[in-house]
């Protein structure tokens, strides 16, 4: 059980950030996805090349940008937030 966090921001050089948890190698692990591009957050599952979709919500960039991204891991249950509130979970 435990939770990642961090404070980030996105820009058209970097329209991708995230979080990943139960990092097993390259092709197997869980994902908090910011995408700026889709104006969406998701939770990946990866296990090979192609990410598998848990869940996703819409979320639009603020003004200035940046965002505070969390994802707690308890057993079996993921939990994505975005400044403090649970936006998705699996």
């Amino acid at each position: 059980e435990y939770r990642l966090e961090m404070r980030c921001a996105t820009s058209e050089t970097t329209p991708l950030v995230g979080l990943v948890a139960r990092w097993a190698d390259a092709s197997q692990s869980y994902a908090f996805v910011w995408d700026r591009a889709r104006k969406e957050v998701r939770l990946e599952r990866h296990l090979g090349p192609t990410p598998y979709v848990l869940a996703r919500a819409a979320l639009a960039s603020p003004a200035d940008g940046q965002r505070t991204l969390a994802l707690q891991v308890q057993g079996f249950r993921l939990q994505g937030l975005v400044d403090d509130e649970i936006v998705l979970h699996a």
